[in-house]
């Protein structure tokens, strides 16, 4: 019985970016269609739930390798003392 042939390290870094490529276009989709008094609704209404979707939804672009900085301020915005 033969096994499976495990993808080359070439292959599996055009994969990861390939799948980074496609995150971060569906990513800047979705942003460019809410508005941000709508983001901050939605957190108000989804109360003690708000700050863990935020919390996922970091974790995932970390994983994603997703640039940071939007998160950031996203974050500062809803959750700062203002």
């Amino acid at each position: 019985m033969r096994r499976p042939h495990p993808l080359k390290p070439r292959n599996s870094l055009i994969l990861l970016t390939l799948i980074c490529v496609l995150a971060t276009g569906l990513m800047v989709l979705a942003m460019g269609r809410l508005n941000p008094t709508q983001i901050k609704i939605m957190v108000h209404r989804a109360g003690v739930w708000g700050p863990i979707c935020y919390i996922l939804a970091y974790i995932v672009a970390t994983i994603l390798v997703l640039p940071s900085t939007a998160l950031n301020l996203t974050g500062g915005g809803l959750f700062g003392l203002g």
